[in-house]
């Protein structure tokens, strides 16, 4: 009887000990996500698997924002530090990340100074975006499966490299690290990831 009533305890108890895992549909409510610079990003999903990420500061000044699908392919945002609200438009739809991923496409870019309101002029380019490395990862006690994805940038949109971790399944992924054309770079993995409460 003992036994029964703790397995049945144990059983009861066990989805609190989960339940602040990062699923699928935590980002209607909203994800934090924290890095090793300080910095913590709150991440919410929309239709068509489009997700927006608020990035907020070590010493918690609001930063920036980006929005796209899964998180990886930006289509709107603005660039720390220097006032400028940037759109891309792919000229095909991105995919879901995956293993062994291998795509390109065509990017227009157009940036609009927010001081002066004023648009410098529109640059086009190529994408070429590769996936791999899927292994798993502990953050908050949760395990997720998680992959490198690479967005390289051709010469005329910059020809910088964005470094992501990509969360499979929950369909999230986040910037840790940006190589710029003359080699130097900027990097913070994740330290945390939890549903806001």
């Amino acid at each position: 009887m003992f036994l029964r009533l703790a397995a049945i305890c144990l059983a009861l108890s066990a989805p609190a000990a989960f339940a602040d895992c990062v699923g699928y549909d935590s980002f209607v409510k909203g994800v934090e996500v924290k890095l090793e610079d300080g910095s913590k990003w709150i991440a919410r999903r929309s239709a068509h698997e489009v997700i927006r990420i608020d990035k907020t500061n070590h010493d918690g000044a609001y930063a920036q924002y980006a929005i796209g699908p899964y998180g990886v392919f930006v289509t709107e945002g603005t660039r720390n530090g220097i006032g400028t609200t940037t759109e891309m438009v792919y000229s095909k739809t991105p995919p879901q990340p995956f293993v062994g991923m291998d795509w390109t496409s065509t990017v227009k870019d157009t940036s609009t100074s927010e001081a002066t309101h004023s648009t410098y002029p529109t640059k086009r380019g190529k994408v070429h975006v590769t996936a791999n490395n899927l292994r798993e990862v502990k953050l908050n006690g949760c395990s997720y499966k998680v992959m490198g994805v690479d967005i390289a940038y051709g010469a005329d949109l910059g020809g910088m490299v964005q470094h992501f971790a990509y969360f499979p399944d929950i369909r999230f992924g986040l910037q840790t690290k940006v190589t710029y054309k003359d080699g130097s770079s900027d990097s913070a993995g994740i330290t945390g990831l939890r549903v806001v409460k």
